[in-house]
């Protein structure tokens, strides 16, 4: 696809294709028309699409989490000024655009130090509209920050340090709720949502600052976030925002790393990619799909040091894997005697027995076949042949197949008889 038709399309692939000149990045046709506008985890001017478990941070994918001084939008790492839409990094910020945790998008749509409470931007130093003993502390994003000091013994209400809350409040901490309020974590939050019961995920009041307030719903104490299977309600350490779970948690298809689902491996405390080995057992490997918190057996017959794998052990020393099944070293084929285990040419095949080995039943091994022949220094006779050096011995491979064997006595040979062996004059 030439240039001309790639600047034809819709405005999101036009961009792809400009965006290589821009950069003077030498890209492909079919990669300037790409579908870089189209798939978030597309990164760089030629849309080089970034793994599950990569971030795209100046352009490039790599692996790990972003760099310090960044954050993370989808698989996108942002400056800290930037907004997130759809999973990309944009400059600006609206009520639809959100900005990194402890900024706020400000009255001319820039991201600021600030806190985002219940769905709404503060700027940092803030006070909470309507409860003036509080204010936003950017050392805690998500929440509101005691903002007026009172006395031990007095608490403050709407910005008053009074000895008492009035018969209408209840206290909480050092505030006062007014009664359309509920206490969650030391703040008032209200008007409070109706009360549904249970205890897994959505419901309860959390008067008793168990749950969080999230957005405007309330969660019960570890309800998992319905759309980051690495999220939770942790009262304890933020009431108003999801909580990550601890690493190595497991989510779909892998385990949680930094509040993401990651298809990895998490072992005695480290992240390890699929197909990445055991450091101490070249026969197990990281499969997140089939175990995301231990090591899973590479298939008998993987090639292993000295041998082939067996049961996520390398065997032995030595052995190999051929059909599905393990065989030591040395160990002839079940099918047939003249062949055998040796890793050394094969761990995944037979090899053929060395000729002349013994094979049972008066035969000797030729060329991985088990033959009723003499092998006798290092050449094969048929049986009856004449030892070339002495005409009185012949091959008889029942008697001896690695050997001469003596003809009856009185047999003719040349100048005379067979006698023990060897021709004597009559």
């Amino acid at each position: 696809m030439g240039k001309a038709n790639c600047l034809s399309k819709v405005a999101a692939i036009a961009a792809a294709c400009i965006l290589p000149l821009l950069y003077a990045t030498s890209c492909s046709d079919a990669q300037q028309c790409g579908g870089i506008g189209n798939n978030p985890r597309a990164c760089g001017p030629c849309g080089e699409v970034c793994q599950a478990d990569q971030v795209c941070e100046q352009q490039q994918c790599r692996y790990g989490s972003c760099s310090p001084g960044l954050w993370k939008c989808g698989s996108h790492c942002c400056e800290d000024t930037d907004g997130c839409s759809e999973d990309r990094c944009v400059k600006g910020c609206s009520s639809q655009i959100r900005c990194a945790e402890g900024m706020a998008c400000n009255d001319v749509n820039l991201c600021v130090p600030g806190c985002f409470i219940r769905g709404v931007n503060y700027t940092a130093g803030e006070a909470n509209p309507t409860n003036l003993c509080s204010k936003c502390d950017v050392s805690s994003p998500n929440g509101w920050t005691d903002n007026f000091e009172c006395d031990p013994g007095t608490v403050c209400d709407r910005g008053q340090c009074v000895a008492t809350c009035s018969t209408s409040e209840a206290a909480c901490g050092n505030k006062c709720c007014d009664p359309s309020e509920q206490c969650l974590g030391g703040d008032c939050v209200g008007p409070a949502p109706e009360e549904t019961g249970g205890s897994g995920g959505q419901g309860g009041s959390g008067s008793d600052g168990s749950g969080c307030n999230i957005n405007g719903t309330q969660y019960s104490s570890g309800a998992k976030n319905p759309s980051n299977a690495c999220q939770q309600c942790t009262p304890s350490s933020s009431p108003y925002a999801w909580t990550s779970k601890s690493n190595g948690t497991t989510c779909p298809g892998g385990v949680c790393n930094s509040g993401s689902c990651s298809s990895q491996c998490y072992i005695s405390g480290s992240f390890y990619s699929n197909g990445a080995s055991n450091p101490s057992n070249s026969c197990q490997q990281c499969i997140s799909s089939s175990n995301a918190t231990g090591w899973t057996p590479k298939p008998n017959g993987t090639t292993c040091s000295g041998g082939v794998c067996n049961g996520g052990s390398c065997g032995s020393g030595g052995g190999c894997n051929i059909g599905g099944t393990h065989y030591n070293s040395n160990q002839e084929n079940p099918a047939n005697k003249c062949q055998i285990c040796s890793p050394g040419s094969s761990t995944s095949n037979w090899t053929n027995a060395a000729n002349g080995m013994s094979c049972g039943n008066g035969h000797v091994c030729n060329g991985g076949s088990c033959v009723s022949q003499c092998y006798i220094s290092g050449s094969f006779y048929s049986n009856g042949a004449n030892n070339p050096s002495n005409s009185c011995q012949q091959c008889t491979s029942s008697s001896n197949a690695t050997g001469w064997t003596a003809k009856s006595n009185g047999a003719n040979c040349s100048g005379g008889v067979c006698s023990g062996g060897i021709c004597s004059g009559t």
